[in-house]
């Protein structure tokens, strides 16, 4: 919802600029529709999926961490993978309740769907190989543990700075605007001769298209993390 708020209120900046930058009514119309239109489609879409993406591969980065401990102190699958639930909680909780007919091993494979992480896979094997053969469960699970805790501590890290980017980039873009609409009243004799020029407002409906288009791109690299062990839907 926050999401939404925001880029309508993007695209209603952008038709008011684009209008006071050529005076074209028509024109502005279009730039507020497509930056609408592409926000709430395409880029409010985008950052769910990647904050769906990030938040399961924190619950899986929990669970594995939290069963690997329970199995430790106590090795009873159902008991272990019970406790494992409700101290992840949330949407994981709420995708159990309905697995309640099913073994602890049925719900580890079906939460495979649920998350669809290839670490989670992983684990799902080695909890087998530890259920068939027995020994240290912490140390069975130990390396893929230190290996998600490496990517839990990259994706904070990574959040931290796409937040930084985020602040640049939206500068850049405040900079450009404010720019457009000073020229307008610093050269007003000027800007009298060629606002009604086609030419002109071609050109600055071309520029933002062509913000709407790198807005786009800065989301599309800011919602993906090319970590091993989370996989991306196409």
């Amino acid at each position: 919802m926050k999401n939404s708020i925001i880029l309508c209120l993007i695209a209603l900046i952008m038709g008011i600029v684009c209008y006071v930058s050529i005076g074209n009514i028509l024109f502005s119309i279009i730039i507020f529709l497509l930056a609408l239109i592409d926000g709430l489609f395409l880029i409010d879409k985008s950052l769910k999926k990647f904050a769906l993406r990030i938040l399961k591969y924190q619950e899986c980065y929990q669970f594995v961490s939290n069963m690997s401990i329970s199995l430790s102190i106590n090795p009873s699958l159902i008991s272990a993978y019970d406790n494992t639930i409700k101290m992840v909680g949330g949407p994981l909780e709420e995708e159990n309740s309905s697995l309640s007919d099913m073994d602890p091993m049925e719900k580890l494979d079906y939460l495979k769907q649920y998350f669809s992480l290839k670490d989670f896979d992983v684990f799902c094997d080695l909890l087998k190989s530890w259920n068939e053969n027995g020994g240290d469960i912490l140390k069975t699970t130990d390396y893929l543990l230190c290996q998600m805790r490496e990517r839990e501590e990259y994706i904070s890290y990574s959040q931290n700075a796409q937040k930084s980017k985020t602040i640049e980039f939206s500068i850049l873009w405040i900079v450009c605007y404010a720019i457009l609409i000073a020229l307008k009243f610093a050269l007003t004799n000027y800007y009298a001769k060629i606002s009604s020029q086609i030419l002109y407002q071609i050109s600055i409906f071309a520029f933002f298209i062509f913000s709407i288009l790198s807005i786009n791109i800065f989301i599309s690299k800011i919602c993906h993390l090319d970590i091993e062990g989370i996989e991306y839907e196409k």
